[in-house]
């Protein structure tokens, strides 16, 4: 902007000048036809009747006179360029100070100790001759060029990861939908999660801004002003999002945690339907359901994930059956444990539960057998094994197995 300004103004000033020495010309050759014109009255005052020669001459040169008219309204023209070309100097001295205005404001220091008037033009223009010796025009075609990649390829993957999230879900939650189908969630109906998407202002509007910044990147190249201008407000966007996502303000840690954990975007709601997909029940939520009903839900869907994972395709078993929970349900109540361990045997489960003692009773029918951990005062550890199911096995609760725990 600082370069063309000042090619602008030479180019004002070289036809200044130019205009300036047509116009002495002019008023030169002026001078030279006021004289002539003066000399030749002088002479026909004094002289005889004019002869018809002389006559003709004296009209010919009276046209020549009219040359002197053509001149004046040359001078005329080229004074008014002249004033149009003085306008434009001033405007583009008006322009310069801006610009020099534009830079102290956005580089105070290497410009502390300059104004913004045209006396100082020439240490901004050697400023910007020392920016352009310094390579920097490169380097801003370098930024440009990075800004452009990074905002296609980083930022709009960004966008697009978060978009997909839902639909991953939903995928992933299909599928746990279909293993659902497999098991009687209670006679004659079965359990169905629903996904359902939460209209989050803060996420809207972290999208939103990531589409601001990847808006233009497809370009190439960004040779207009312009564009370039526009890029520079995608970079400060792009560089506050940055900022913010890595603050260790709490509130800003609350909102990154909003906008990119996108298990937040979604929210979930049970149906209970029958064979025919009739609804029969909905659950939104522990609220206003019994302990029972909670816990056979949550070990419902537990369980149906598991067998998800564990099952080959639409095989009800799976084949690595063995659930290893720890300190299982020691908060529960009976009826609670009961409901919970009922879920995974109907899944195929084979259950292996660390749980105090109190908790034997509840899990004898749900386990073939019990190994009791004991320590007394830091020694060694001791095993002892009793069998619920099968009666080979020496069922002495004192059977004591001595391999040391790994």
């Amino acid at each position: 902007m600082r370069a063309q300004l000042q090619q602008r103004a030479d180019r004002a000033e070289q036809i200044r000048q130019q205009l300036a020495l047509r116009s002495a010309q002019v008023d030169h050759r002026l001078a030279e036809l006021g004289e002539l014109i003066a000399s030749l009255a002088d002479q026909i005052a004094q002289a005889a009747p004019v002869p018809a020669e002389v006559a003709a001459d004296l009209e010919e040169l009276a046209a020549d006179t009219s040359v002197g008219a053509d001149e004046l309204g040359l001078r005329r023209e080229l004074g008014q360029q002249h004033k149009k070309l003085d306008d434009a100097v001033r405007k583009t001295q008006q322009s310069a100070v801006r610009a020099m205005s534009h830079y102290r404001q956005n580089w105070p220091v290497p410009s502390a100790d300059w104004g913004d008037d045209t006396e100082y033009l020439a240490d901004y223009l050697a400023r910007l001759r020392s920016l352009e010796d310094d390579g920097l025009p490169a380097f801003e075609n370098r930024f440009f060029d990075l800004l452009q990649r990074q905002a296609r390829n980083n930022i709009s993957q960004l966008a697009l990861v978060i978009k997909g999230a839902r639909r991953d879900v939903r995928i992933r939650v299909d599928e746990v939908n279909r293993s659902l189908l497999m098991t009687e969630f209670a006679p004659a109906s079965f359990l169905q999660i629903e996904v359902r998407d939460r209209t989050l202002p803060q996420v809207e509007e972290f999208l939103a801004n990531l589409a601001k910044i990847t808006s233009g990147s497809l370009a190439g190249t960004l040779e207009d002003q312009d564009d370039r201008e526009a890029a520079e407000r995608r970079f400060e966007l792009m560089q506050a999002l940055l900022d913010r996502l890595r603050s260790a303000d709490p509130a800003d840690k609350n909102w990154r945690r909003l906008c990119l954990d996108t298990r937040q975007h979604v929210s979930f709601q049970a149906r209970v339907q029958d064979a025919e997909r009739n609804a029969l029940d909905h659950y939104t939520g522990s609220g206003g359901r019994s302990g029972g009903e909670r816990q056979r839900l949550v070990t419902f869907c537990l369980a149906a994930a598991l067998r998800f994972q564990l099952a080959p395709a639409d095989q009800e078993r799976p084949e690595y059956a063995l659930v290893v929970i720890d300190e299982a349900f020691d908060k529960a109540d009976h009826n609670f444990t009961k409901a919970g361990l009922e879920v995974f045997r109907q899944f195929g489960f084979q259950l292996l539960l660390a749980t105090p003692l109190k908790m034997l009773q509840t899990i004898e029918d749900y386990v073939g057998g019990v190994v009791m951990v004991s320590n007394e005062a830091g020694n060694s550890s001791q095993l002892h094994q009793l069998i619920f199911d099968n009666d080979d096995v020496d069922d002495d609760p004192g059977t004591t197995v001595q391999d040391r725990l790994l």
